[in-house]
């Protein structure tokens, strides 16, 4: 793992100082007041004067950077501006350079794990690509203590189980990531042998807009068998429970006016249906996040193991 701030201190600074400790020279400045302008030590002057300091290529020959120093250099060495202008004007080149530019490309180069995330992943904590990647974090932290559960696999339908999450700002089933392969029972035990992938799955992903339509807070979900039992052990740990149609078509609108008609604050724990020709019947446990859809899970399926006791 690789900073983008390391970029900017190992190979932008000593480039950009440099730099400019060269054109503040050439207007005539000494190095002790070099120095003193641009923050580091007399010594440290004297390697960027006398060509000691590497600078990078691409960010040296940047028209952007020569034109950030042709501005800085003079204004600086005639009391124009002070350091703190100076400051604000190489942070607005730093900027600049980053915006899907050398920076972006050095840091890649770094980090080839961001190649194709783009630069917003560095700029904007709140960046689709950031979202999109603790989305699919979320999925596979969650997936691991779901299978932990030891009668998950006893709930698990034959079209097997899914574990969906949206991401925050999501619209399609693109911005949901889920298990292309699903959970199935496999000699006995719940097993997943994908890893979370965002564009996975169809019916779950659906449905999970579909809440999110009405209640956007509320953005992951779980399909598991639905059986008659399954509403006593529900309404025995207080879950709310909501039917709707098993028909595929048109199932977002479906489910988002189902939910619409209760008039409540929160959606309900569990939406199901009893299936329909060629439709197995499903339930879907739903929650804040994948954690949370885990959490509801495993208490859903340990009242059920002690009925059974």
């Amino acid at each position: 793992m690789r900073f983008p701030q390391e970029t900017v201190v190992q190979t932008f600074l000593p480039t950009y100082r440099s730099l400019l400790a060269k054109a503040l020279n050439q207007e005539g400045l000494p190095q002790e007041r070099i120095a003193a302008l641009i923050g580091v030590t007399q010594a440290q002057v004297s390697k960027y004067l006398t060509g000691k300091i590497t600078h990078e290529p691409t960010l040296a020959n940047d028209p952007r950077v020569q034109a950030t120093i042709n501005t800085i250099a003079p204004a600086l060495a005639e009391g124009q501006i002070d350091t703190v202008t100076a400051l604000a004007e190489s942070l607005h080149l730093i900027r600049t350079l980053e915006n899907r530019g050398p920076l972006c490309e050095i840091h890649t180069q770094a980090m080839p794990a961001l190649e194709g995330t783009g630069c917003d992943a560095c700029l904007d904590p709140q960046s689709r690509t950031l979202n999109e990647h603790r989305t699919l974090v979320d999925v596979r932290y969650a997936l691991r203590r779901l299978l932990t559960i030891d009668t998950l696999a006893d709930w698990i339908p034959h079209v097997g189980s899914n574990l969906a999450q949206a991401a925050p700002d999501a619209t399609t089933l693109w911005d949901v990531a889920a298990l292309p392969g699903r959970i199935d029972a496999i000699a006995g035990q719940p097993r997943a042998t994908t890893e979370p992938k965002l564009g996975a799955s169809q019916h779950v992903a659906t449905l999970v807009l579909a809440v999110k339509d009405v209640h956007p807070d509320h953005k992951a979900a779980l399909n598991i068998a639905y059986r008659d039992a399954l509403l006593d052990h529900a309404q025995a740990i207080g879950y709310e429970t909501l039917r709707f149609d098993a028909d595929y078509d048109g199932r977002r609108a479906e489910v988002t006016t189902r939910i619409q008609q209760t008039g409540t604050d929160e959606p309900p724990t569990i939406l199901y249906h009893e299936g329909a020709f060629g439709i197995e019947p499903i339930a879907y446990i739903l929650g804040h996040d994948a954690e949370h859809v885990v959490e509801r899970t495993h208490a859903l399926l340990e009242r059920a193991k002690r009925s059974r006791a």
